[in-house]
């Protein structure tokens, strides 16, 4: 846990007139907070006052007033490890100024004046930036590019905005911008409710955000409100070394906090690929699936080529596959009759699979091709003394570089591209037979998991493009994922499902994320995805599950090092343009970890 930053944003409601009254509700707020340890404790801007005193400012009263809120926040710090930023009002040179405080275990820290914008203090080995300010003031001052280069991991931002209708979500969009382009953590405090109504009346508002996601967002009108989140400094430096961005600050305040907690304060989706948002992750699906489409189609462009083949097994990797080649050629004016598709059954294909495959090809226009693969596949064991009833590895991989034979021999005989189906988590995993649907002449699902195919052709079907189809890829979507090398069942059914040899693709998935985007060690993607996965799995399956996932990753980099070529049209990716690794490293390193994991 030593990575996290616990931060406390609060909003408390202020007694206008009534300094005294308005410490009680920081206090009763921080009492709240204070049940889960927070390592920084962020109040608003003119906490005590209201940032709208007008001439009542200059009154020796009020000033007195706002030094004895001081001191009664210094006495509660005492008790307090964290750092306490509070935003009051001091008289500097005869008039009177909003500063914001830093206090801790009963010390004033630092006064920062509006002018002290880059003041830097660290928690533990976290380096915090205070940054009084509001979300248009963030706009306007030039403070991304200096904020990025103090190389803060993160800013807090005390604030006093007025409220507008509409201006929360505007507002917060801003400070997501700002914690995405300084690569950052931003939390932000403004209000508070309470303050007067002319001019403006305020909000109560905190937010936590953690390079460009919004973690936790309140707001209220009526009553004040907090949060308490733990952002992750490994998450923070992770992207701004990947963006460039120095990480590393001077003159800091170096003041250990201790972290002896048990549990994670953050929300943690299970699928990190996509938004939140339904519509958002609508849009972002249907882009991609565009970008698959576009990358085909320029392929085909360039290279003066009409045709491609694709076999088509009645899965969701070939029925993505097969609907990227038919938005292609609409995108190039191209027949959907020159779409080969070919079925090839096998000794594991199922009659449900088969049929799928049939009425999808037909249903889009294709030109389909049957061709059975057991007698070559038996002449092929034959040829080299293996005996058919040994349903090994061998037995499962030669029907698929049977397979892969026969396509590119049919885009041979046509002047035609192999167009591959294999997608992120299979070239993770490793879960693809070398030289057999490991190789084509042109991927399109190599940038897309497989939990994202299963959520896009869904999507697909419900679209214009291919709302014709919409049964029978309904019918797709319930099938198993399976390879289909093994006989069926008695009754027919799929025997060999790859969810029951991995274990669920959506935990592979996750793992990968978080080990590709963050560099995650073994151990804080178990902390993860034990807090993203608490209503599904225990402890115990995880770990086993995530020593398969590095056994396989590490074992599997001769695969990916000679794939096809595919476009980089997805954040997370495992292309050999852009990701590289020895194909001979060992796994060890990993599992010693994982097996040391409580």
């Amino acid at each position: 846990m030593d990575s996290f930053i616990r931060i406390a944003s609060l909003s408390h409601k202020l007694h206008l007139g009534n300094p005294r009254q308005t410490v009680e509700e920081m206090i009763s707020l921080m009492n709240e907070a204070g049940k889960y340890d927070p390592d920084v404790y962020l109040f608003p801007a003119d906490s005590f006052t209201g940032s709208q005193l007008g001439t009542l400012a200059f009154q020796a009263s009020v000033a007195n007033a706002c030094e004895n809120c001081v001191k009664e926040l210094l006495k509660y710090s005492k008790k307090l490890r964290a750092y306490l930023i509070i935003g009051s009002m001091l008289f500097r040179d005869g008039k009177p100024q909003s500063v914001t405080y830093v206090l801790r275990e009963g010390e004033i820290k630092e006064v920062l004046f509006p002018e002290s914008w880059d003041y830097v203090f660290a928690v533990g080995n976290v380096r915090f930036h205070v940054l009084p300010t509001s979300a248009s003031q963030l706009v306007s001052s030039g403070f991304i590019d200096q904020t990025a280069q103090l190389g803060t991991d993160i800013t807090l931002i005390p604030s006093s905005s007025p409220a507008a209708a509409g201006n929360a979500q505007k507002d917060l969009e801003i400070f997501r911008r700002f914690s995405e382009e300084t690569e950052s953590g931003v939390v932000l405090a403004s209000g508070c409710v309470g303050d007067t109504s002319f001019p403006y009346v305020k909000r109560a508002a905190v937010a936590v955000l953690e390079c460009g996601r919004v973690l936790s967002s309140k707001h209220s009108l009526e009553h004040g409100v907090f949060t308490v989140v733990d952002l992750d400094a490994d998450i923070i430096r992770s992207q701004k070394v990947k963006d460039n961005l120095p990480v590393y600050a001077e003159n800091c305040y170096d003041l250990l906090v201790s972290q002896s907690r048990d549990s994670l304060l953050r929300i943690v989706e299970k699928d990190p690929y996509l938004p939140k948002e339904p519509e958002a992750q609508k849009d972002y699906l249907l882009d991609l699936f565009q970008l698959q489409a576009a990358s085909l189609a320029a392929r085909l462009e360039h290279i003066h080529c009409d045709k491609v083949v694709v076999g088509v097994s009645g899965g969701l990797d070939s029925t993505l596959a097969l609907l990227v080649c038919h938005r292609a050629f609409t995108m190039r004016n191209l027949p959907k009759n020159q779409i080969i598709a070919v079925t090839m059954q096998g000794f594991g294909t199922s009659g449900n699979t088969y049929q799928n495959a049939l009425t999808l090809m037909e249903q889009l226009g294709c030109t389909i091709l049957e061709v059975p693969i057991r007698d070559a596949v038996l002449q092929h064991f034959k040829d080299i003394g293996h005996d058919p009833m040994v349903m090994d590895v061998t037995y499962e991989n030669a029907q698929a570089r049977e397979r892969t034979q026969i396509l590119l021999d049919i885009a041979n005989q046509h002047n035609a591209i192999v167009v591959g189906t294999g997608d992120l988590s299979e070239e993770a995993l490793g879960f693809a037979t070398f030289a057999g649907d490991h190789m084509a002449n042109f991927n399109v699902n190599t940038c897309v998991t497989k939990s994202m195919i299963r959520k896009l052709v869904s999507l697909l079907s419900e679209t214009a493009y291919f709302k014709g189809c919409r049964e029978v890829l309904g019918a797709i979507l319930d099938t198993p994922i399976s390879p289909e090398l093994l006989p069926p069942d008695e009754s027919g059914q799929i025997s060999q499902k790859t969810e029951t040899i991995l274990g669920p693709y959506e935990l592979h998935d996750f793992f990968l994320y978080y080990f590709m985007k963050y560099h995650f060690a073994p151990s804080k993607i178990y902390l993860y995805a034990k807090k993203a996965f608490a209503d599904s799995f225990d402890g115990v399956y995880i770990k086993e599950k995530l020593a398969i996932f590095f056994k396989r990753f590490c074992s599997s980099q001769f695969k990916r090092s000679c794939t096809p070529d595919s476009a980089v049209i997805s954040e997370i990716n495992l292309s050999n343009s852009v990701f590289s690794m020895p194909s001979d490293f060992s796994a060890e390193l990993f599992l010693q970890e994982i097996e040391s994991l409580q």
